[in-house]
């Protein structure tokens, strides 16, 4: 309460300090309305005059409710038992409330009142002082928030994935929909209940139940990182489900984690789906060791020296690629294009095969035709691996001068180029019918008499420090 008058005060000096209080009033931030006991204004200060886009000569004299012009034409106020300045007359206390003012242009503004009386030497009421805070950028702010808080919401409710939010003592602060409906429950019976009771159904956390179990929420609290992990978990109508849950923190003051959020996805048709690939796989493996053992088995009944060479040959690539530290899954490939790279010979006379002399231009021809009609053969089966274009180019030479499409260098696959030298190495350290085999040292020698010509200097330089290691023997 604020007197109007002070016993220490000499007339000169209240002047003065009335000067210096109207200064202060003029400058302060929030608006000042003084109004008598019936409402009409006596004085305001310059913020409320800004704050209402007022002149001082048009609200002076004025009921108060006159200048917060309203769409109904009166103060929203009205009636008269809802006026702050009524209800503090009737109870001689202050009173704060909020209210929506308008300017004359009809510009919409929030107000905080607060609305106190000012008594004279009597003890009467003399004036009523308010004060009107401008809560219009907070309001709007507030405003923008939670429509921003509604359309996150919607967007995580929105989600195929189940969310759950939880405090440091593993209660459950807040789920989105996807979650309420994967346990067919309701917001009100999970909110505050420990996280392992909803999603296990147990009664103390989870890894007091199932030793050895990673909790994300232990991990995340402790440690302030992101964590991934995968569990079985059921749902209401208590069926199997794989989930892969992403948690990360949410900190407060001080970096200290104060909430948990965790993201469950479904990977249960994943999972089962990668099980019956696997599966898939490995049918087809058996299937393609299956072709494979075939047709190996009809070279060698039909030519065991040219079956026995495949299998060398394979032998040799395989090193090659080891190596040359190929992966593994490579070098399988290589192991079976070398196993079946001379299976078209079967069609070509023995005759034309074994003969000692030299071959005609015609015959030439006909054994040039082996790797197409390999390739012909096995471009017809699946392999996991590019088996028939392996075969097809393994004649094919690094200066392009080779059979049958005179590709050269790099247009060659790797596997065929270790393919073609290693069939080279057994090729000539093996007897045939039309030469004597060369020692190791001079096969060698004249595969590197070829480097970057016939082969890929590479796959020579890998081959001869494979050869000179000590105990290499393909031929066992």
């Amino acid at each position: 309460m604020i007197k109007s008058t002070h016993p220490d005060c000499s007339r000169r000096g209240l002047t003065g300090t009335r000067s210096y209080f109207k200064y202060v009033l003029n400058h302060i931030r929030d608006g000042m309305m003084l109004a008598d006991p019936q409402g009409i204004i006596c004085d305001v200060n310059t913020a409320f005059l800004t704050m209402t886009n007022a002149r001082r000569k048009d609200v002076i004299g004025r009921h108060c409710y006159e200048i917060n012009p309203h769409p109904d034409k009166h103060c929203v106020l009205n009636p008269s038992a809802h006026c702050p300045i009524n209800i503090v007359i009737k109870n001689g206390q202050p009173v704060r409330t909020e209210h929506t003012h308008f300017t004359p242009e009809g510009k919409k503004i929030f107000v905080e009142m607060y609305t106190f009386p000012i008594y004279d030497s009597s003890g009467k009421i003399q004036l009523m002082a308010a004060l009107f805070h401008d809560l219009t950028d907070q309001r709007q702010a507030e405003d923008a928030l939670r429509r921003l808080t509604d359309y996150l919401s919607n967007i995580v409710n929105g989600m195929a994935e189940s969310i759950m939010v939880t405090d440091r003592n593993y209660l459950i602060k807040d789920v989105n929909d996807q979650l309420l409906k994967l346990y067919q429950t309701t917001r009100d019976k999970v909110i505050g209940l420990p996280c392992y009771k909803v999603s296990r159904g147990y009664e103390k956390p989870c890894q007091n139940v199932e030793p050895g179990l990673v909790c994300p929420h232990t991990e995340v609290f402790k440690t302030g990182r992101t964590v991934t992990t995968e569990h079985i978990h059921r749902d209401s109508s208590g069926n199997r489900l794989i989930e892969e849950t992403y948690s990360f923190p949410v900190f407060g003051e001080g970096e200290k984690v104060d909430l948990m959020v965790d993201i469950f996805h479904d990977v249960t048709a994943r999972r089962r789906a990668e099980t019956d690939l696997k599966r898939a796989y490995r049918k087809l493996q058996e299937v393609t060791k299956s072709i494979i053992y075939g047709m190996v088995k009809l070279v060698r009944t039909k030519d065991p020296a040219t079956a026995a060479h495949q299998e060398r040959t394979s032998r040799i690539a395989q090193s090659i690629g080891r190596q040359m530290k190929l992966s593994p899954e490579r070098i399988k490939g290589i192991q079976v294009a070398c196993r079946l790279h001379d299976i078209s010979k079967i069609y070509i006379p023995p005759e034309v095969l074994d003969k000692c002399g030299h071959l005609t231009k015609k015959e030439m021809g006909l054994i040039k035709t082996h790797p197409q009609v390999a390739y012909d053969i096995l471009k017809l089966i699946e392999f996991p691996w590019p088996v028939a274009e392996i075969i097809y180019q393994h004649h094919e030479w690094f200066d392009g001068s080779g059979y049958p499409r005179g590709v050269s260098g790099k247009q060659i696959p790797l596997e065929a180029r270790i393919l073609s030298a290693a069939d080279a190495l057994d090729a000539m350290t093996s007897r045939r019918a039309y030469h004597k085999p060369l020692t190791m040292n001079q096969a060698l020698k004249e595969l590197a008499s070829y480097r970057g010509i016939r082969y890929d200097p590479a796959v020579v330089d890998a081959c001869i420090k494979l050869c000179k290691k000590k105990g290499f023997n393909y031929r066992t």
